[in-house]
C-alpha cells in the first residue's frame, strides 16, 4: 500500500511536461581515488545511516549532504534516496533526469522494489524521456555504479533465519539493504 501510494505520487508528479531532456553533467570529484580502508567504509556506512535518518525526520538538507556522500561512492540506499529526494523535489529542484538515474543506479542491487518503481516510471515516460534517462542512468552507472565502486550484493539467509536479506560488501565491509515493500517503511529497519 505504502509502494502503491509513492508510486502513484510519483508518478503523478511527473506528469508535468518535460520539454527539454538534459544529458546530466557529473561532477569531475574523484571518488574513486579515496583511500579504501576498513575505517573508510564504515564512514560511509555511517554517513548513510545519518542521512536516512536526516531524510525520515524531514530534515532534507542534511540529508541531501550525507546521502550524496554515500550515494557517490556506491551504496545503494542512499542513491535510491536521492532519487527519490530528485523525483520528489525534496530540497532540490524536481527532475526526473536526476531522480532516474540515481534509481538506476540504485537498482543494480536487484531490489524488487527499486527495480519495479524505476520500470514504472521509466514506462510512462515519452521516447524521447526514455532515451534521456536510459543515457544519464549509463554515466552514472560508469561513475557510481557496484564496478566503479567495487560494491558486490547478493541474497543470503540471516545465519539462524529463514528470513532471506540482500547485503552488499565493499572493501570486506558487509552492509544490509533494507526491503522495502506495501507493508514496510525502509525506517523499521536498523537505522
Amino acid at each position: 500500500m505504502i509502494m502503491k501510494s509513492f508510486t502513484k505520487n510519483i508518478v503523478i508528479n511527473l506528469c508535468v511536461c518535460f520539454f527539454s531532456f538534459p544529458l546530466l553533467a557529473i561532477e569531475n570529484e574523484t571518488v574513486e581515488d579515496d583511500k579504501i580502508t576498513n575505517e573508510f567504509v564504515e564512514n560511509i556506512i555511517m554517513k548513510e545511516k545519518a542521512g536516512v535518518r536526516y531524510y525520515k525526520n524531514g530534515k532534507y538538507q542534511i540529508a541531501f549532504d550525507k546521502l550524496t556522500y554515500s550515494a557517490k561512492r556506491g551504496l545503494k540506499l542512499s542513491q535510491y534516496l536521492l532519487g527519490i529526494m530528485y523525483l520528489k523535489g525534496q530540497h532540490v529542484e524536481q527532475s526526473l533526469f536526476y531522480g532516474m538515474a540515481w534509481l538506476g543506479v540504485a537498482k543494480e542491487s536487484k531490489a524488487k522494489e527499486w527495480v519495479t518503481l524505476f520500470d514504472e516510471i521509466y514506462a510512462k515516460a515519452t521516447p524521447e524521456e526514455q532515451q534521456a534517462i536510459a543515457t544519464n542512468t549509463a554515466k552514472f552507472i560508469e561513475k557510481y555504479g557496484m564496478k566503479a565502486q567495487a560494491i558486490t550484493c547478493n541474497k543470503r539467509a540471516r545465519l539462524g533465519e529463514r528470513k532471506i536479506i540482500r547485503e552488499c560488501t565493499k572493501n570486506g565491509k558487509v552492509f544490509d539493504i533494507p526491503r522495502i515493500d506495501s507493508n514496510q517503511s525502509i525506517f523499521k529497519n536498523q537505522y
